[in-house]
């Protein structure tokens, strides 16, 4: 187990269980089926549609520009 700033790699023959249960505690899954909304331009989300994809990776840039200051004030779970 290799835990630096921003990332922890787990080099383990366990099948990523451990990083799989950290990742579960922190962002807990939605149970489905559940409403989930994304607002985006209509071009974005026609490239959403076709690709099958929902990335979420810039979420610790968002953090910073209180785009998830409601959604924290709400009292919702997971992102």
């Amino acid at each position: 187990m290799q835990i630096r700033d921003q990332v922890i790699i787990e080099n383990t023959g366990n099948k990523n269980r451990f990083s799989d249960a950290v990742f579960d505690y922190m962002f807990p899954r939605e149970k489905m089926p559940a409403e989930l909304l994304h607002y985006t331009k209509i071009e974005r989300l026609r490239g959403i549609a076709s690709s099958g994809e929902l990335r979420l990776y810039p979420i610790l840039k968002r953090i910073g520009q209180g785009e998830l200051d409601a959604f924290v004030r709400a009292g919702l779970r997971g992102l």
